[in-house]
């Protein structure tokens, strides 16, 4: 019997107690009879209880039955509760006996595999059941006894099993309400909606568990989950999955969550997707207060992150804290560098937490709910009266009452801004500059104050062809708003140069034709040491019939920075008139507009007094465009052959083209006069001709020039291989190149178990990938590149270990590098941090290809595993530690090793190794021939030989002497190959390209080899490119990047 029932029918056996009794009652006062009652009174009382006793009767019979019945039916569910019991008993006890069973079985088989004989197994008396005998005796309870125990044979303990009816009855009562409450508690809970995921990483593991609580632990098939995964997954990852939905179910909801787990929940993106979120946010404002609240709970979101993924030592590196800090408000900046002193006291670095805890402070301080406002409420300034003189100082007092600032328009006396003024919008533009005038506002931003010179507003006027600084609402666009707009530009002159004075520049009239031609015109010149190139207007170079080099040109004026132009390069030849000098200007660029007038001139009344100036023929004043800008690429035309200067005032200067006046009148202008102001800093710079002059320099550098200047690290690094090189078991033996010894490596070991672990989930999660490994791994230990090292030996002074990662090469499929990280960093440092890099001996790209075009027999050769074949000595080697599990079981303790020959990822070693090839030349060089000894210092790229002869038989010779030369140093050339057919025949079968082993060399064509990178069909003997063209639109970018692709390999 479960627990509600045995609840339910005590309940009701307490209802039929409670009705007996009640009726009993009733009964007793029905047939009560009174001495003071009549006979027919009596009579009255004896038919009616007559008639009552009848319906207590027949009540209390139907009662008595259904009682009955409730305590049969209290009968079966104890005993189906006993049947349920017993079924719990029996499986127990068939597992022990399949236990048993298993353990005989493995005995026996023991015994005979070491020949040994026992007697048989005597039943253990400590088992909790007897075999073939479950249960003795079951009593089921009756009305008119209580239940029994239900009895076992035995035992824990080989006495007799015994429960309780009254007590146990109770407790499983009790048990069956608990379990009931909680399920209808879950069943309360609200529904768990799940939030579609769309590839953030960040987000990730909210979205998976939230999906495993609520589908992947229910009891649906894998094809509906997988269904619904799909149906919450948005852009990247629902195109990831997509092809699994053809797989079948298992497989295919298996598959999908691997993949997606791998591509967004591997802690390393989601450690690279934090970094890029709270180092590459936008600058906080001063009082952004909202955006420091935000970038302090990022921060301490990344680091419980972070800790939890066991990456917490990813944040300290100062290269992480440096662009935080640089996020932070001015104000702040100085605080934490203030901070980060007080921190260096201490004798240790800033970490993540110092500066995360600066900033949750800083937060808490300007998002105080009382007084936060204190720094960014904004105090209005009482502005100087027009008239100039001070009002005084004066104080203010706040209040917790908000005060209204009233506005006064100028216009209309409203309580809004003048620029809001619809009266003011339907003035003309004379009559709105009237009224800023009178009010003395400022003709930018329309304020009292202040003029346009010291306006802090950086915005223009927003009109078309109008860049400059004053409203657009006094942007003058009448006929007479010429007069206005100068009126505007005057003020703004004065404000910096006082005065009105009046400049003039050095402008004379020349002849000017174009070369080549005798049509001659009259313009005036400009004669401009402000600028770099010479420029006439594109109308003047039309009535010459001037023609050039069309090209874009890079104008850089005071006003703006490399604007481009669209000019023409013209050739010019300029005088001052008959049977004056000619003056050949071969690069003048043509402009629509020079925008410098005649009225730059002096006038007649200007030089009027001037003693100095007399007896000069001085230019005058003319409403005449300037057609011609003469710069400083002309210095013929500039140099000045006689200088005339009083004691004050200006100055003239004579040149081959004739006088010319400079300098400020000392006549001051009328405030209604218009006072232009010209800078005359100009460069030009012909923007096609000379990028790609320059980009070709920089792409095509002398392939024949080898030589390289070298760092003082370079030369340290050369003294230390020099002083330590020595021959080791056959191989070169060059210490490390380290700034200082010892390094200052801590050790990293947490690090390096942190990244084998990643290494391991990763491996695991690739089918063959881990063999591909373990084999990898197999072969450096059996070739003797690395070594296992005992923990137990004496500490050494400086231990590191690298973590490791595989490699794929697109062009060769299957094959798996192991490459070890030495720019892994720990406390801010890495292995290639302190290693000295060493000097570039490597042989230009370009030069080697060349040189392998130079004679008609050409040969190609590789090194094999060439970083390798050179050795570390035993004391450096403690630096090249790195874990792995030797047996490739994941579920192992991984073991030390360390690397005894230089690494493919060390910024060292392609260096160190380069030297150790052409130490082995030097060395041997008196052995062997002065060809092969030039090979090796002119035709390796890295571990590439590719060499060329002018005949068959030095080609043999040659191979053969390359190969016995490098032995000596144990480098061993393999994958030979050459366009010659007795060239490969001569050299051994092993030593040959994969390609050309098993090729028929009477019959079948040679293939197509890699050499550098490009394609070299040995057939043909021709070089290849072949590049990918991805569709994209046709940009001039495109374009130029295809053409670049053809070319990359020869810019190396």
């Amino acid at each position: 019997m479960n627990a509600a029932g045995q609840l339910q029918a005590a309940g009701g056996q307490s209802e039929v107690r409670q009705e007996d009794e009640n009726q009993e009652k009733k009964q007793e006062k029905v047939l009560e009879v009174n001495p003071e009652d009549s006979v027919s009174q009596c009579v009255s009382h004896t038919s009616s209880a007559s008639s009552a006793m009848l319906k207590a009767m027949s009540r209390k019979a139907a009662l008595a039955a259904e009682a009955a019945a409730i305590e049969e039916r209290q009968q079966l569910e104890l005993e189906e509760f006993q049947l349920t019991q017993r079924k719990l008993r029996l499986s127990m006890q068939t597992k022990l006996r399949v236990a048993e069973a298993e353990e005989q079985i493995y005995l026996e088989f023991e015994n005979k595999k070491l020949g040994i004989s026992f007697p048989e197994k005597e039943q253990d008396e400590t088992l909790p059941y007897t075999p073939g005998k479950v249960v003795t005796e079951t009593v089921v309870p009756t009305k008119s006894t209580k239940c029994k125990p239900i009895t076992a044979d035995r035992s824990d303990h080989g006495q007799p099993l015994t429960m309780s009816d009254d007590s146990d009855v109770v407790t499983l009562l009790k048990e069956g309400q608990q379990e009931q409450r909680r399920l209808w508690e879950v069943m309360q809970l609200p529904k768990a909606e799940l939030t579609p995921y769309d590839g953030n990483p960040l987000e990730f593991w909210e979205f998976w568990r939230s999906f495993e609580d609520n589908i992947d632990s229910s009891s649906c098939g894998d094809r509906t989950k997988l269904t619904r995964l799909l149906y919450y997954c948005r852009g990247e990852p629902k195109r990831r999955l997509s092809p699994c939905l053809l797989m079948n179910a298992s497989q295919g909801y298996s598959t999908a969550k691997r993949l997606l787990i791998e591509r967004f929940g591997d802690p390393v993106v989601i450690t690279d997707s934090w970094m890029k979120k709270i180092t590459s946010g936008k600058q906080i404002g001063p009082r952004d207060k909202k955006g420091l609240r935000e970038l302090a709970d990022d921060m301490s979101v990344c680091l419980m992150s972070f800790q939890a993924m066991g990456f917490e030592q990813e944040l300290s590196p100062q290269k992480v804290l440096l662009p935080l800090a640089e996020r932070l408000p001015f104000h702040l900046k100085g605080k934490w560098l203030s901070r980060v002193g007080a921190i260096r006291r201490q004798e240790r670095i800033p970490r993540f937490e110092d500066l995360m805890y600066f900033v949750q402070e800083a937060a808490q301080e300007v998002n105080d709910p009382v007084y936060g406002e204190l720094m960014s409420g904004q105090s209005e300034q009482r502005t100087p009266s027009r008239s100039g003189k001070s009002k005084g100082s004066f104080s203010t007092s706040s209040t917790a009452k908000p005060v209204e600032l009233h506005v006064e328009c100028f216009q209309c006396k409203g309580n809004h801004r003048l620029w809001d003024c619809k009266q003011f919008k339907d003035l003309p533009p004379k009559d709105r500059m009237r009224l800023a005038r009178n009010k003395g506002l400022c003709f930018n931003c329309l304020r009292r104050g202040h003029m346009i010179g010291a306006c802090s507003s950086k915005r223009t006027c927003s009109v078309d062809g109008c860049t400059r600084k004053h409203n657009k609402l006094l942007h003058m666009t009448e006929p007479d708003g010429g007069t206005q707009n100068r009126n505007v530009e005057q003020e703004a002159s004065c404000s910096s140069t006082g005065a009105g004075r009046k400049s003039v520049l050095p402008i004379v009239p020349v002849r000017v034709k174009a070369e080549g031609c005798q049509v001659m015109l009259w313009t005036y010149a400009l004669l401009d040491q402000g600028s770099t190139s010479t420029f006439c207007s594109a109308s003047l170079a039309r009535s010459l019939g001037a023609k050039g080099v069309k090209g874009k040109l890079l104008l850089t004026t005071l006003d703006r920075k490399e604007s481009t132009v669209h000019t023409e390069a013209v050739s010019l030849v300029v005088d001052s008139g008959d049977n004056s000098k000619q003056i050949k200007m071969l690069c003048v660029y043509t402009k629509e507009n020079i925008n410098v007038k005649g009225v730059h001139m002096a006038t007649v009344d200007d030089i009027k007094g001037l003693t100095h100036l007399r007896g000069i023929d001085i230019p005058v004043a003319t409403e005449d465009e300037v057609g011609l800008v003469i710069g400083q690429d002309v210095p013929e035309a500039l140099m000045p052959l006689e200088v005339r200067h009083g004691e004050k005032g200006p100055y003239a200067v004579r040149t081959c083209l004739g006088w010319s006046l400079h300098g400020p009148l000392s006549r001051a202008c009328e405030m209604n006069t218009p006072v232009y102001a010209t800078n005359t800093f100009i460069e030009g710079d012909l923007c096609l001709e000379r990028q790609l002059e320059r980009f070709w320099k920089l792409e095509t550098p002398d392939p024949y020039k080898e030589e390289r200047a070298m760092s003082r690290n370079d030369v340290k690094a050369l003294a230390e291989w020099e002083q330590g090189i020595c021959i080791e078991e056959g191989h070169y033996q060059l210490p490390i190149p380290f700034k200082k010894r010892p390094p200052d490596l801590q050790n990293n070991r947490w690090l390096a178990e942190r990244r084998l672990q990643s290494l391991g989930r990763k491996l695991s999660q690739s089918d063959g990938l881990l063999q591909k490994y373990t084999d990898g791994m197999a072969d450096l230990l059996k070739k003797g590149y690395a070594e296992e090292i005992n923990e137990l030996d004496s500490k050494k002074e400086c231990e590191w270990y690298l973590p490791h990662h595989p490699v794929f090469h697109p062009q060769k499929p299957g094959k798996v590098r192991i490459v070890f990280d030495c720019a892994s960093a720990w406390k801010g440092l890495s292995l290639n941090d302190v290693v000295n890099q060493g000097p570039d001996l490597t042989n230009k790209l370009i030069g080697v290809l060349l040189r392998f075009r130079t004679a008609p027999v050409a040969l190609m050769a590789d090194i094999e595993a060439m970083f390798h074949q050179v050795r570390v000595p035993a004391p450096d080697r403690d630096v090249l530690r790195f874990l792995w599990w030797p047996t490739g079981d994941l579920k192992e303790d991984p073991c030390v090793y360390r690397m005894c020959v230089h690494l493919f990822g060390g910024t060292w070693s392609p260096s160190c190794c380069s030297y150790a090839l052409r130490r082995t030349a030097e060395d041997n060089k008196g052995e062997f021939s002065p060809e092969a000894v030039k090979a090796v210092t002119r035709n390796f790229y890295v571990d590439d030989c590719l060499i060329s002869t002018k005949d068959e038989e030095d080609a043999i010779r040659l191979a053969q002497e390359l190969k016995s030369l490098l032995e000596k140093g144990g480098f061993n050339l393999i994958k030979w190959t050459s366009n010659n057919r007795k060239v490969v025949e001569a050299i051994p079968v092993e030593d040959r390209s994969k390609q050309v082993k098993d090729l028929d060399l009477s019959k079948e064509a040679l293939p197509v080899e890699r050499a550098l990178g490009i394609k070299w069909d040995v057939q043909e003997d021709r070089l290849e490119y072949k590049t990918l063209i991805k569709e994209k639109p046709l940009t001039r970018r495109v374009c130029l990047a295809l053409c670049q692709a053809f070319m990359t390999r020869l810019a190396t």
